[in-house]
């Protein structure tokens, strides 16, 4: 059980990275390539999991294979067959078993379904925005008359126009052309960060991101596919008598 116990421990740390990526990039609207590529290494390893338990149960029966798997059955009539092609023997051997690990399934738990479509279609990890409007600004407002008479304003002082140098005159060369620095697109007058700058002049709030094909939030989506697969282990690795040993 060594190898389920290293999985487990790496996907708590990345359920933690992806949390911090998570809100950073709602606060700059878009879906990161890191934060979508921690996202798909977590859902890998909890399939490893799994399988890493699957694997387990059958040594501990006697039986063994290649191409041993935990079985992810998408219909309670599809389950008798999935968990003899993929975890040969426990069936016939160990009922209890193979009852245990039907209640761990995608048709008995919804969140072992979602986890079953993500890996199955990796379109549906695509991160699609949930937004909302941006509160507008407070119109300013005048100040109310004290009963005196008004003053009238000062009249702005005109600055004096001064011409802007020619780009590129006597050595000086203007800014034209995309800016990076450190590898991020900056804004070639303001030099502030592209991203920030559109965030700035959008007119939505990111609030939540959605999985592709889903309506709950991805980070709530993600937090119960943890807790599914963790329950299965424990329940599964129980009824087997792994609970607690090496290997």
């Amino acid at each position: 059980m060594d190898q389920v116990r290293v999985v487990l421990e790496e996907v708590e740390k990345q359920l933690v990275a992806i949390g911090t990526l998570y809100g950073a990039d709602l606060e700059l609207q878009r879906a990161s390539p890191t934060l979508r590529g921690k996202i798909k290494a977590f859902l890998g390893n909890h399939r490893a999991a799994l399988d890493h338990l699957a694997h387990e149960v059958v040594a501990a029966q006697g039986a063994g294979g290649a191409h041993t798997h935990y079985p992810f059955a998408a219909e309670a009539d599809a389950f008798e067959a999935s968990v003899d092609k993929n975890m040969p023997g426990v069936r016939e051997q160990r009922p209890d078993i193979a009852e245990t690990i039907a209640r761990h399934q995608p048709f008995s738990v919804p969140a072992l379904a979602r986890l079953r479509d993500l890996l199955n279609d990796e379109t549906q990890q695509r991160l699609v925005p949930e937004t909302r409007d941006k509160p507008k600004p407070a119109e300013p407002t005048e100040p109310p008359d004290a009963g005196g008479e008004a003053v009238p304003a000062s009249p702005a002082p005109v600055a004096e126009a001064k011409a802007a140098p020619p780009a590129n005159q006597g050595g000086i060369v203007g800014l034209t052309g995309g800016v990076f620095i450190n590898g991020v697109a900056h804004d070639p007058i303001t030099l502030q960060r592209q991203q920030e700058q559109r965030q700035q002049e959008s007119t939505v709030l990111y609030v939540d991101w959605r999985f592709g094909g889903g309506d709950a939030s991805a980070l709530s989506t993600l937090e119960a596919i943890n807790d599914a697969v963790r329950v299965a282990v424990e329940e599964v690795s129980a009824a087997a008598g792994l609970a607690g040993r090496p290997g």
